[in-house]
């Protein structure tokens, strides 16, 4: 799967951008191995494009059908994080509700 995400902004700096595109890159890449960056960022039409690309696994399903991987890939990444979220709340006693009011994935 290609796709192709913008951000229209008033402003850039390609420069920077580049360290923090790479970091989420790597953190995706932990749970969903064939996701890619296709092209470097550019400049369009007021805002920045940067082209991806997706590789299913191929064990389920076909290796074109990337966007059901990713999506498959990232559930079960949400839901190793509440099920250590879980466990880690049973030993320190304190509630998961409130926990989670404040949760931010790291990825």
């Amino acid at each position: 799967m290609l796709t192709s995400v913008t951000a229209f902004c008033d402003s850039v700096d390609l420069d920077a951008l580049q360290m923090p595109l790479m970091v989420m890159l790597e953190r995706i890449q932990a749970y969903v191995p064939g996701y890619r960056l296709e092209s470097e960022p550019v400049m369009v039409d007021g805002g920045i494009r940067v082209d991806l690309s997706v590789e299913g696994l191929g064990d389920y399903l076909p290796k074109y059908a990337g966007n059901l991987d990713i999506i498959n890939c990232a559930a079960i990444a949400v839901a190793e994080y509440y099920a250590e979220t879980a466990l880690l709340s049973r030993v320190s006693k304190k509630s998961l509700v409130r926990h989670h009011s404040n949760m931010q994935l790291g990825y």
